[in-house]
């Protein structure tokens, strides 16, 4: 692994945010890194593939990036701030998910479910 792709992964391990791309670019030159930014981009997919992050998009249409955990979580996301949080229900869906595949002939890979309100320091 290159020293470029360490500042990647610490800088995932160090956030809770889910970062977009431009997030990633600024927080590397905060680092003193001159990346460019297709190279962000590039490295980014990187990351998706080989399976260490997972590319989210809320409702205004940016991509953002988390670490890629075992297990299923989902977001509650302020429309004020645009902060997200990760919820996690235990066994959230799955009898929805079993029932939709029977009743729809229609196999399930995953699900996304997102909230969107106002955070409590946003109120």
């Amino acid at each position: 692994m290159t020293s470029g792709r360490k500042w990647f992964i610490k800088i995932f391990l160090n956030n809770t945010k889910h970062l977009s791309a431009q997030d990633v670019h600024q927080m590397l030159g905060n680092q003193g890194l001159d990346v460019n930014l297709s190279t962000v981009y590039r490295e980014l997919q990187f990351f998706v593939d080989e399976g260490v992050i997972r590319g989210v998009q809320f409702a205004d249409g940016v991509q953002r990036y988390e670490l890629k955990e075992d297990g299923h979580h989902h977001h509650l996301i302020c429309t004020k701030c645009e902060n997200a949080q990760d919820i996690y229900m235990e066994n959230d869906l799955d009898n929805l998910e079993k029932r939709i595949t029977k009743e729809n002939n229609f196999q399930i890979s995953h699900h996304m479910l997102d909230f969107y309100g106002v955070c409590a320091s946003c109120r």
